[in-house]
């Protein structure tokens, strides 16, 4: 007889995000107090993204994430929340200023549309 087994005792861990993302990569740089590096930014909204970076912070640090894409650059501070080392890192964005919502959001929407900003 084999027993069930949930994919919590695994470690996963039900979908906890509160916004839809766009999954566009997109070129960007990351700095944090245990280092700094280009990346690319992957599933992207309005509370966080992906980092795609060979060299990775440590889960629980604070870091700044810069998105350049067309005409917009934008600088948001965030919480990595969990890593995968040498893949990337995610950031749950805090501290967000009305101005970095409004331009995230013109962000989020140009992508989904598939136009520059």
């Amino acid at each position: 007889r084999s027993a069930a087994v949930s994919r919590e005792s695994f470690g996963f861990c039900m979908e906890r995000r509160r916004h839809p993302r766009v999954a566009q990569p997109l070129d960007g740089t990351w700095q944090g107090g245990s280092g700094a590096g280009r990346c690319r930014i992957a599933d992207l909204s309005l509370s966080g993204c992906f980092v795609h970076s060979l060299s990775t912070p440590a889960a629980g640090d604070v870091t700044l994430v810069t998105i350049a894409h067309g005409d917009t650059r934008l600088t948001l501070r965030g919480r990595v929340v969990y890593v995968e080392r040498t893949i990337g890192f995610g950031v749950q964005f805090q501290e967000m200023t009305a101005d970095d919502e409004s331009t995230l959001g013109a962000l989020l929407q140009s992508l989904q549309a598939g136009t520059r900003t």
